[in-house]
């Protein structure tokens, strides 16, 4: 059966790509990439610089950033369909995420679509920017006894 994964590119370094990033990347046939309105692929240029992608099969990924749930659930369900082809195919498939794939993703939405039409997924986490901020800083987010919050700008 085919898999579908969330590959977590990390927060822009090639050289903070997993190596079981790297692994999913050159294992699958098939490349998802979320775009920008100007056609712009970062998540793939950012792997592009540990992985070669010429003899995969890109597949572009429009997001729409509205706040109309119904108008977004219409959009996700557009996405899956377009991976759920190469699935079914019997292509693996690997959608590529900034920072990691868990966190604030698109991967998340199609993911559980996906996961409801029955097809199996892994999810490969990466490096965030907050975690790659501080390592830069040589700084802790946090000791014993001080807890950590995450919150949505």
């Amino acid at each position: 059966m085919s898999k579908f994964y969330g590959v977590s590119v990390g927060p822009g370094d090639p050289e903070l790509i997993t190596i079981k990033a790297k692994k999913a990347m050159e294992s699958c046939k098939v490349i998802a990439t979320p775009v920008t309105k100007g056609e712009k692929t970062l998540a793939l240029d950012i792997a592009s610089g540990i992985v070669d992608f010429k003899d995969r099969e890109i597949v572009k990924l429009n997001f729409l950033m509205v706040r109309d749930k119904d108008a977004l659930h219409e959009s996700h369900i557009e996405e899956a369909e377009k991976i759920s082809r190469y699935l079914d195919e019997g292509k693996d498939v690997a959608m590529l995420n900034l920072g990691d794939a868990s966190l604030y993703s698109s991967f998340s939405y199609i993911a559980e679509i996906i996961d409801d039409w029955g097809y199996e997924i892994e999810v490969i986490p990466g490096v965030t920017s907050f975690c790659a901020t501080a390592a830069k800083l040589k700084t802790s987010l946090t000791q014993m006894h001080k807890p950590l919050h995450i919150l949505p700008a």
